[in-house]
Order: C-alpha cells, then sequence, then structure tokens
C-alpha cells in the first residue's frame, strides 16, 4: 500500500521544479518563445505560483516525509512497477496550458497532475525507466515505470527488457500509430 498524498507530491514537485530549473526554462522562452510549446512557454508561472514560498529546506521537508513510504515498499520488492500516466485522455495537439484534464472522473488543474513521472523526479535518489506497455481501450499508448531502490539501476533496466520481452510494443503493423493526415 504506496500512498504519496497528492498536495504534498504536488507542492514538492513545484518546489524542486521552481528552484532545479524554471528559471532556466524561462530564460529559453524568452530567447525562442517562436520554437516553444505553450505549455513550456506557461511553466515557469505554474513553476512559481505553485512553489510560492517554497525553500529548499521546506522541499528537502517534504521529501523527508514522502519517501519513507516509497523505501518501506522498495525494502520488501526489488522494484516498483506502476503507470506513467494516470489517463489515458491525453489529446495529441492539445497543450494543455491555461485548462485542465480529467483523471478518474475529476478534472485537475494542471496537466502534472495526471502524470505520475514527476514525484520520482522528488526522489531522484531511485533510478526509474519507462517503458512501453501497450495501448489503451482507445487506442492511446500506455507506458510503465519501473523505480528501483536506491542507485540500483541494473535491476530497473533488467525489468525493463523482461517487461519489453514479454510485451513487444511495437512488434505489428496494427501497433503503429494511426495519425491522420493534415
Amino acid at each position: 500500500d504506496l500512498h504519496l498524498p497528492r498536495a504534498e507530491i504536488m507542492r514538492a514537485i513545484a518546489i524542486h521544479f521552481h528552484l532545479g530549473f524554471a528559471a532556466d526554462v524561462a530564460r529559453t522562452n524568452a530567447q525562442h518563445a517562436d520554437l516553444v510549446t505553450a505549455y513550456a512557454l506557461d511553466f515557469p508561472r505554474w513553476a512559481a505560483s505553485s512553489a510560492a514560498g517554497g525553500t529548499l529546506l521546506e522541499k528537502l521537508e517534504l521529501e523527508g516525509r514522502l519517501y519513507p513510504r516509497l523505501s518501506s515498499v522498495l525494502e520488501r520488492y526489488d522494484a516498483l512497477v506502476c503507470t506513467s500516466c494516470g489517463t489515458r485522455g491525453l489529446k495529441a495537439g492539445d497543450d494543455y496550458a491555461g485548462h485542465g484534464l480529467e483523471v478518474g472522473g475529476r478534472v485537475v488543474d494542471y496537466y502534472l497532475e495526471a502524470v505520475l513521472t514527476p514525484a520520482f523526479n522528488v526522489f531522484s535518489r531511485c533510478p526509474v525507466l519507462n517503458v512501453p506497455s501497450g495501448f489503451a481501450g482507445n487506442g492511446v499508448p500506455t507506458g510503465i515505470q519501473i523505480v528501483g531502490r536506491t542507485y540500483d539501476d541494473l535491476t530497473v533496466f533488467r525489468v525493463g527488457a523482461a517487461c519489453e520481452r514479454a510485451r513487444p510494443w511495437l512488434d505489428r503493423q496494427e501497433h503503429l500509430p494511426k495519425i491522420p493526415p493534415r
């Protein structure tokens, strides 16, 4: 039973991204606004707003409260395998800037709330590998992430390779994405 409180994870993610690289993204946006996506343009604003008042100490305290929940799972198991995204409703071509999306019957305000990968950016001592897992019923490609014990990259790669052998993703013509012409 791994429960990571959404509000605490989102706060930790916001501070992590704001302190880590949002300023660099903002500089790139200013230099190349015509080349970046709408969500990249919006990212520094979101990070600053969501991390408002957040400090490195707060980020470390949040990590310190959250990590034991994950580590208790990894003490018993070699790896944690979970989905990469909490919805199959992300639409190609939608930048999700300025509006949310539905996840499990609930609307979230920001697209990162639908994605499970940023939580493991906060737990950066754990190696994480994302591999394709197939297709949802609506044809959207799906993925899983494999989270390993602290610094145990080898196990993560072995589990990922085993998953890809057991469930090849682009092994048949019908599995290739069907992209309609514009």
